[in-house]
Order: structure tokens, then sequence, then C-alpha cells
């Protein structure tokens, strides 16, 4: 895994996206692309790495790839949506029907077919953290707190809810 300094000016950081790509150039060209609009980047190159991480780890937002060498994308996306709600965008080379409403059916937030624009990666990344509170009129760019009471503690970043350490499994709306 590849963790990228935080950017300088915090006062226009965006938030951390984390890749999971085995693809890389890829991750390396859209690591220097989101850096420069003020993301902070960490990238995994398995779909192990990349589930691990996107459980353990505090992101605004998960890109993930379909296919990757160890497992599907698609399966690492079931593991992430099994203990936290962080949005996910998911890249794929395959851009039929069927992949793309099953990705979406299974949690992904977004889903964007390679080869694709940079500027465009930029700008869903954008609109998905618009919807998930992170990017409003009012937010500091900052994530948000987590709020905790006694053994209870609510991320509202990741829209997931512990108890002792351990996720409850609540939808959205009960959060």
């Amino acid at each position: 895994m590849c963790l990228r300094a935080r950017p300088k000016n915090l006062s226009h950081y965006r938030g951390s996206c984390h890749i999971v790509d085995d693809d890389l150039d890829l991750c390396e060209v859209l690591t220097r692309y989101l850096e420069a609009e003020a993301f902070r980047v960490s990238s995994a190159h398995t779909g192990s790495d990349g589930s691990k991480a996107g459980i353990e780890g505090s992101y605004e937002l998960i890109v993930l790839d379909v296919m990757l060498p160890d497992k599907k994308g698609f399966d690492v996306l079931r593991e992430i949506r099994q203990r936290a709600r962080t949005p996910v965008l998911m890249l794929t080379a395959k851009g039929d029907e069927f992949d793309r409403v099953l990705g979406l059916e299974l949690g992904a937030d977004d889903y964007l077919t390679k080869p694709f624009s940079p500027r465009e990666l930029v700008a869903r990344i954008s609109a998905i953290l618009r919807r998930s509170g992170w990017q409003s009129d009012n937010n500091n760019g900052l994530r948000p707190p987590r709020i905790r009471s006694g053994d209870l503690e609510l991320d509202l970043a990741a829209r997931i809810v512990t108890k002792a350490g351990e996720p409850l499994n609540l939808n959205i709306g009960r959060i």
C-alpha cells in the first residue's frame, strides 16, 4: 500500500481517496492528478489489500477496479459493504450494462468505464462527496467528527456506527 503526504494547504483539502487497482501506472497518474486537486491519496494493488484498507481505513472515498489479480472488485465491494459505508466509485474496462448494474446493486455509488478522462473522475468524486455530505458550502473541508458516547461511536464520514469497536448493522436511515 502506498500513502502520499497530505496536501500542504489544508484549507483546500478535499478529502482522502483510496485507489484499488493493479495497474501501477494508472494508480500513479490518478495519484498525481488527485493530489493536484487537493486530495490525499493512497493505493492498494490487490483485492485483499484493498478490502482490508477499505474496512480499516478512514477514507472519504474508494476508487475500486473490477478486475484485480486475486479477487473480483465486486467481491471486494461486498466485503467493504459488510463493514463500512464509505462511498465507492467502480472502475472497469468492462463497460457492459450487466457489470454496471451489478456494481450499483452491490452498493457502488458510481461507475466509470476505462478509458476515462481524469477530469471526469474528479468531477464524479466531487459529486459523490457532495451527496455524502463531504463537500458543501458550510463544510471547511476537514473530516466530519466521530461522535462518541460510552462504547458507541458514529463515524459520519464513513456512515457507520460501532459498539465496543464492532460495527452495528444499521441501514443509513436508522443512522
